[in-house]
């Protein structure tokens, strides 16, 4: 590439493309940028890269924390906070917020938000954290927290880093295990979400529930 960073330096990130921001942060020329983006396969591959991968990529270790730093700031702009109160009367809005806090986790994980008569948050907590293919979730984990703050409704998320979107059989399988459990203590699951890096899958927008 014929740009350097004397070239891009003025123009505003949001001009820039990610090669051109990738050569900011890393005080890198344009086309080093761009080998790095092509060895770990754009944006989101290089969001995943461990320090070790991104030192054997010859990423000094203070560029590589700069990296990391920078990327991890740039993912809590976007996530909202779930505050204790708020009304989630809002399908699309769960979804939404739930899509910023864990599309771009590297390991599976379970989060539950309970939920009282009128929709408002009463807790929000992590009941399993996985691998990258699955995670491991016993009932009591999700359900206990949401006795102990007498919610009434739930509703489950987690995420597949491999960017899938579409439920496993293990997923629904979990789907049906945690609704007959609800039932039974009478806390309604009102939706289990699936989170990926490219979008969401709700099985109760899609009548799975």
């Amino acid at each position: 590439m014929s740009l350097d960073l004397t070239t891009i330096a003025p123009h505003p990130p949001t001009e820039l493309g990610d090669i051109e921001l990738l050569a900011l942060a890393l005080d890198r020329s344009v086309s080093s940028a761009a080998t790095l983006m092509s060895r770990f396969g754009g944006v989101y591959g290089l969001a995943r890269a461990s320090l070790d991968e991104l030192a054997r990529a010859r990423v000094p270790p203070r560029r590589a924390h700069q990296l990391h730093a920078a990327l991890e700031l740039g993912r809590r702009t976007i996530v909202e906070p779930l505050q204790r109160g708020v009304a989630l009367t809002d399908a699309a809005q769960a979804e939404r917020l739930m899509w910023s806090r864990l599309a771009a986790r590297d390991q599976e994980e379970l989060h539950v938000i309970g939920l009282d008569v009128r929709q408002r948050i009463v807790v929000e907590f992590t009941a399993a954290i996985g691998g990258v293919a699955e995670v491991q979730i016993d009932p009591r984990d999700v359900f206990r927290p949401l006795l102990q703050e007498n919610a009434h409704a739930a509703i489950v998320v987690h995420n597949h880093p491999s960017g899938a979107i579409s439920p496993s059989e293990s997923d629904v399988e979990l789907t049906h295990k945690l609704g007959a459990a609800g039932d039974v203590i009478g806390i309604k699951l009102l939706d289990h979400i699936i989170v990926a890096r490219d979008g969401v899958y709700s099985f109760a927008r899609h009548g799975r529930m």
